[in-house]
């Protein structure tokens, strides 16, 4: 499917071969079916695989509401019209944001700092056209 991201994420930025072989190897293990499907449960995002939406117990979604039946939504190939979006300027906003993450991880800016200015200028370009 095509869910809407948001929250919390994995980001790899600039890795050494070492690094990209290890942070691949991660992945790979965190996608096998029965990690991914305990990772859904305990963390109560969507399942990383169809896999690990099948491993999931159903009584996972007993007191859940209707959790089951959104996460079988996502399961489903996306409609042409519902494959993404677009932002306006996006690799502008890509490269701000790298820019200003560095001077953070460099310890040049506080963090709280660097996310409000990175906010700040996704919003000035994002209404630029």
């Amino acid at each position: 499917g095509s869910p809407f991201i948001s929250g919390s994420a994995l980001w790899v930025t600039k890795a050494d071969k070492a690094q990209t072989k290890a942070v691949t190897q991660f992945l790979a293990w965190l996608a096998q079916p029965d990690q991914a499907s305990t990772w859904h449960q305990e963390t109560g995002y969507l399942p990383l695989t169809a896999a690990a939406f099948a491993k999931t117990p159903a009584d996972y979604y007993k007191d859940l509401g209707q959790w089951h039946d959104l996460v079988a939504v996502y399961a489903k190939p996306a409609p042409p019209t519902g494959q993404g979006f677009r932002i306006h300027n996006y690799s502008s906003i890509r490269a701000k944001f790298h820019e200003i993450l560095d001077k953070a991880l460099n310890g040049n800016q506080p963090a709280v700092t660097a996310l409000k200015l990175a906010a700040s200028e996704a919003n000035k370009l994002v209404k630029q056209r």
